[in-house]
């Protein structure tokens, strides 16, 4: 799932005036884990691989889709040098955004400018800690710097071996112990998913999740106990739009007040400059899905029918994957009881679409009950 990138609009205009400060940190940005760069037990930690639905997007109450409360998020993009979260905790987790490799392969001031920008907005608009990671990892007894996330916002299943890279930068020779992979929709978030034919869009997602795994062969390493991979199934994002309970749920909207999700989908809003620009970054998230009025069962029937399909090409290359790193000590399985979990109001953000810290829980949950 994608968080706003259309906050970026909103940054690209103000920056006119303050890129020489939105740009400061470039060089002390990468590559490094914010809050911990070495592992406290280098025989008990997780990594987190994945999408928005791994890094806490939209989860913070505080994060209201409102222009006032984005601009108070956003200003210290313009003011602050420095990389801080705007939602702080005693106990973080460890923050990868990029590897060595990746931060060499853009080396002029643009490309850094890119990457310090996207980190900043990650910090600003996803509460980490609010994850279903963590809040398992922490449970199954893990130190909280050494729960690392290497997932990002916005992004395919093609990012995956960017990722994996990622986890070396932790000064570790092999993957961890545990590891977890969510990637919810973002490969089915264009409108053209509604047109095609669900067979031609599996066959055009398997060809991508295989092309990623292939190059990723360098970076699976077990770890000296064995490597677990728990990919987990993807959330029915189409049950987000037409989930009687999530549409009851109340959320102040730019210029409507306090409305429930379900009105939010509908369309049926107050018109407004201010209105136009908030709603369009909330529908634009991943337009397939979120431009979707919960009445529309030919779209939500399309929508579940290709994620269907997608959950079968998971479980074809993890049958694959298994069998070829068995005898290297990783096992992968797919956690199907992902699609059972059932979201109620407020377990979706404030944006009506991500997991809220509520709806994580119930993830971690699931996980937790998973088996060893």
């Amino acid at each position: 799932m994608r968080t706003p990138r259309q906050f970026a609009i909103l940054c690209s205009v103000l920056a006119l005036t303050s890129f020489p400060v939105a740009g400061q940190g470039v060089g002390r940005l990468a590559p490094f884990g914010m809050h911990g760069a070495q592992l406290h037990d280098p025989e008990n930690w997780i990594a987190v691989v994945g999408d928005s639905g791994t890094t806490g997007a939209a989860s913070a109450p505080a994060l209201e889709p409102t222009l006032a409360k984005l601009f108070e998020h956003f200003k210290t993009f313009f003011t602050e040098p420095h990389l801080r979260s705007s939602f702080p905790v005693k106990e973080p987790m460890t923050r990868v955004f990029y590897s060595r490799h990746e931060y060499q392969q853009g080396v002029d001031w643009w490309s850094g400018l890119k990457r310090n920008s996207a980190a900043k907005l990650a910090l600003m608009l996803d509460a980490h800690e609010n994850s279903f990671a963590y809040i398992a990892g922490r449970a199954l007894g893990v130190e909280a710097q050494d729960i690392v996330l290497v997932g990002q916002d916005g992004v395919m299943v093609d990012a995956i071996p960017a990722q994996l890279g990622r986890i070396f930068e932790m000064k570790t020779s092999t993957l961890p112990p545990r590891m977890f992979i969510s990637f919810t929709a973002n490969d089915l978030c264009d409108e053209e998913v509604i047109e095609e034919p669900v067979e031609a869009r599996a066959a055009r997602f398997r060809a991508r999740l295989e092309q990623a795994w292939e190059e990723s062969a360098p970076f699976l390493r077990a770890h000296a106990k064995g490597t677990r991979i728990s990919v987990l199934a993807p959330l029915d994002i189409a049950n987000v739009i037409d989930n009687r309970e999530i549409q009851t749920q109340k959320v102040n909207v730019e210029a409507q007040g306090e409305i429930t999700c379900g009105r939010l989908r509908s369309g049926e809003l107050k018109s407004s400059l201010t209105a136009w620009f908030v709603l369009r970054m909330l529908n634009l998230m991943c337009p397939s899905v979120t431009s979707t009025h919960p009445g529309d069962r030919a779209r939500l029937d399309k929508l579940r029918a290709v994620q269907t399909a997608f959950i079968g090409v998971w479980q074809e290359q993890i049958a694959r994957l298994n069998t070829r790193y068995a005898s290297q000590g990783i096992r992968w399985e797919f956690l199907s009881a992902l699609r059972d979990v059932h979201f109620g109001a407020g377990d979706v953000g404030n944006d009506c679409f991500h997991p809220s810290a509520q709806g994580h829980a119930k993830i971690a949950d699931v996980i937790l009950h998973s088996g060893d």
